[in-house]
């Protein structure tokens, strides 16, 4: 008995040997875990969403504004039969017109400083006032100007800060210029005005003329961004222009020099119709003038980004 007692006590204590380490190994890993503290990753933290401005873009947009122009304007040469103060040859002066337009460039922006290039067009609506000038005999003449579209290319160049962009251009203009003339003079009969012959000559016509030129374009502005789409400009431009030549034709108009009893109308004391020895159809007759133009730009507008 004694025997079997002692085989069973080693069964017992072998088993007990076996199965020591699959006990002892889950109480050493918990052990462990409760003695190594354990390191817990956190989510990063929500940021706003702000994309960062482009670098570059492009914009097309619309302006209006004034413009203030400056005009000196001379005769040169004149037919034949006008002498120099049938034809006013110096006219003078100023007027401030409006403007409508419209742009398209693009941008590029590094480290905050800005270049661009810009192209433009701008027309005026309305023409100047007359502006009338008063020679001897006596002769009048009035001339009216406007600008009938300008197209500019300019390189811009500025600085970003904030919402707001500064920037100054340097480019070329290409303008486009009519001017109108409407010349009467009159001379009475040295012994007098009658009911036949009520003027010595007269001396009366319409022309008109186009001058192109190209002019230097200095400018500086301000823009300020509303959203990531649109922004509202504001600058101002400054157009310097040299003198040239060109040619103002006459569109109806007579040179009349009467030498008898008859009127320059043509139309003898009797009612019959006649042709007076110095009468003159001036249709067609060219006129030779230079012009000196200098303009101030203020301008107004909306770009859209695209």
């Amino acid at each position: 008995m004694s025997a079997r007692f002692s085989k069973v006590a080693l069964r017992c204590a072998a088993f007990a040997a076996a199965a020591a380490p699959a006990l002892v190994s889950p109480l050493s890993a918990r052990a462990a875990d409760v003695a190594t503290p354990r390191v817990v990753s956190l989510p990063p933290p929500v940021q706003k969403d702000q994309p960062p401005p482009d670098s570059q873009w492009c914009y097309g947009g619309l302006h209006g504004g004034f413009q203030h122009t400056r005009f000196e304007v001379d005769a040169k040469q004149t037919p034949s039969y006008l002498n120099l103060p049938s034809v006013v040859n110096d006219h003078k002066g100023y007027f401030t017109a409006p403007i409508i337009g419209a742009q398209v460039g693009c941008n590029y922006v590094a480290r905050s400083f800005l270049a661009g290039v810009e192209v433009e067009g701008w027309l005026q609506p309305y023409r100047s006032p007359p502006h009338c000038e008063t020679l001897i005999d006596p002769a009048r003449e009035c001339m009216r100007v406007r600008d009938r579209f300008a197209l500019a290319g300019s390189l811009r160049g500025g600085y970003v800060h904030g919402d707001f962009l500064f920037f100054g251009k340097l480019g070329l203009a290409w303008l486009n210029t009519d001017f109108s003339f409407d010349h009467h003079r009159t001379k009475a009969r040295e012994n007098g005005a009658t009911e036949t012959a009520p003027w010595q000559y007269e001396d009366v016509h319409k022309r008109s003329g186009r001058l192109s030129q190209m002019g230097l374009l200095l400018g500086f502005g301000a823009e300020y961004m509303m959203d990531d789409g649109w922004s509202a400009k504001l600058e101002f431009n400054q157009i310097l222009t040299t003198r040239k030549e060109f040619d103002s034709v006459i569109s109806s108009g007579k040179f009349c020099s009467e030498q008898s009893d008859f009127k320059c109308a043509q139309v003898a004391a009797d009612g019959t119709t006649v042709t007076p020895p110095n009468y003159r159809d001036t249709s067609g007759d060219i006129v030779r003038q230079v012009a000196k133009m200098g303009r101030s730009v203020v301008k107004l507008g909306v770009n859209k980004r695209f």
